[in-house]
């Protein structure tokens, strides 16, 4: 009985070591696991953190990519729309250009047909019956472009007769005698309110036949002698014309330049205006 209780005594005192030793391992065990996982869950959550950092710089990197394409595009657009806005310049100061220039022939025109219209009315006046005792004598003719034609000469007493019927000569080419009758106008009326448009028919005449020369001389009559009549400006212009057409530019150029100065809003005034743009002037 005494044996057992020393034997048990004996294993009593070393199993409290041996306890003590198993609780201390246990416990630093516990605790190398305890510091272990905490440095995994450090490492797990780094990593986590890492992952979605990355991620979402990704995601930043992307949306600046997307706002460079964006304004890559944007710059795209905005060139095309300036070559446009360029192209509608371009066409709106083409349709301006043909607008004004439409404008300008559409005042020649008008101008033009106020040129004819007094022509007309002068003709129209001359129509009248010939005066009592004038003789009459049918003259056979031809047109410049060799039509027959019958005019009716007569020893005129009306002076708008002779003047409707010295321009009937001149308008179907025949120069001659439509300067032979201007002349008996003017010998006969020198002071009538057509004599200005006789000497201007006359010098139309020689430009007619190209004799410049000629032609620069009544028209300086034209201007000398009628300087109020309305077929100044339409003399210098052709007088300006004259100059051009026999080597004199210089004073072409200024014939051209008085009727821009001097006559706006004339028929004349057009056509001086497109000459001088034509001769760079």
């Amino acid at each position: 009985m005494k044996e057992r209780c020393l034997i048990s005594e004996r294993i009593c005192s070393w199993a409290s070591p041996i306890r003590t030793y198993l609780s201390t391992a246990l416990m630093n065990t516990c605790y190398r696991s305890l510091k272990t996982m905490k440095k995994t869950m450090a490492v797990i959550t780094l990593s986590f953190l890492a992952f979605a950092c990355s991620d979402e710089t990704q995601v930043i990197k992307q949306s600046i990519n997307n706002i460079k394409d964006e304004m890559v595009s944007m710059q795209s657009e905005m060139a095309e729309m300036k070559i446009s806005i360029e192209d509608v310049d371009r066409k709106t100061e083409a349709n301006k250009e043909s607008i004004n220039a439409n404008a300008g022939a559409l005042a020649e025109i008008r101008s033009e047909l106020s040129f004819i219209g007094n022509e007309v009315t002068v003709l129209k006046e001359g129509q009248k019956a010939p005066a009592p005792g004038a003789s009459a004598v049918l003259e056979p003719a031809q047109t410049a472009d060799g039509e027959n034609l019958i005019i009716i000469e007569d020893a005129f007493t009306d002076k708008s007769s002779l003047y409707s019927y010295a321009y009937e000569l001149y308008r179907n080419g025949k120069y001659a005698e439509s300067e032979a009758k201007f002349n008996e106008f003017l010998a006969k009326y020198p002071s009538d309110e057509l004599s200005d448009n006789a000497v201007y028919w006359l010098g139309e005449i020689q430009y007619s036949q190209k004799n410049y020369e000629g032609a620069v001389t009544l028209f300086n009559k034209l201007v000398s002698d009628y300087p109020d009549g309305n077929k100044v400006p339409d003399g210098l212009l052709k007088m300006a014309y004259s100059y051009g057409n026999i080597g004199k530019k210089a004073e072409s150029v200024v014939t051209l330049k008085k009727i821009v100065n001097e006559y706006p809003g004339t028929r004349a005034f057009n056509l001086a205006k497109k000459k001088l743009a034509s001769m760079g002037e």
